[in-house]
């Protein structure tokens, strides 16, 4: 059974639609929440004041390169369980042990249930895609990578904008005489260009899972 003619399912669109919806309904709890932590704060008083983080120990930084190497193997072992998965059952039985892996899982469900609404598939729902998306959105990595993807796409952006207009400054130095005052400013100019934006090692691995699962 297709869906009807004229009404092709857009999982961004409704996404955006329920999102807001449960937002407002979250947004509730989230004032009841904070009037709450603001009482007891009154009632409590504040900790006293924070020390100094200590630099790790050279034993330190062994036991997390380690933990890190670890990670990154536990990582090779879900992608490789998850590559052998080629149906929504057998992705929602399955299990990860590391965070990506974990997110890694749900886009991979969330493509096959995109796809099988899609196709009028028996049992697909708009509500299974919902929750798919909002599960990937209650996610706290999924979400702070995907904030610091978006910075890094927007410094990018800025650089190439800045990159032409410094161009256009300088055929315009060429074509007329200006003094030197000028000249230096222009130079100040470009000199004050912003950083890079450099993406964390799990902003890096969320950006080629994207990266894989678009160009299906």
């Amino acid at each position: 059974m297709a869906p009807p003619e004229g009404s092709i399912f857009d999982p961004a669109r409704k996404w955006e639609e329920e999102k807001q919806r449960r937002e407002k309904a979250k947004a509730g709890d989230t004032a009841q929440a904070d009037a709450e932590a603001k009482e007891k704060k009154k009632s409590g008083g504040g900790g006293g004041p924070k020390k100094n983080a200590k630099k790790p120990s050279a034993a330190e930084a062994i036991k997390e390169s380690n933990a890190a190497e670890k990670v990154k193997k536990d990582l090779e072992r879900d992608l490789m369980k998850l590559s052998n998965l080629k149906t929504l059952k057998t992705l929602q039985d399955a299990t990860c042990d590391t965070p990506l892996g974990k997110i890694h899982r749900m886009l991979k469900m969330l493509h096959f249930a995109v796809s099988a609404l899609k196709e009028g598939a028996v049992g697909a729902s708009e509500a299974e895609v919902l929750d798919i998306l909002w599960a990937l959105e209650e996610m706290s990595l999924f979400k702070s990578c995907e904030e610091e993807i978006a910075s890094e796409k927007s410094s990018k952006k800025e650089s190439k904008s800045d990159d032409k207009k410094s161009k256009k400054d300088s055929k315009k130095e060429k074509d007329s005489k200006k003094d030197k005052k000028d000249s230096k400013d222009a130079k100040k100019d470009k000199s004050e260009k912003k950083e890079a934006v450099v993406l964390s090692t799990d902003a890096k691995g969320l950006k080629e899972l994207l990266k894989e699962n678009g160009d299906r």
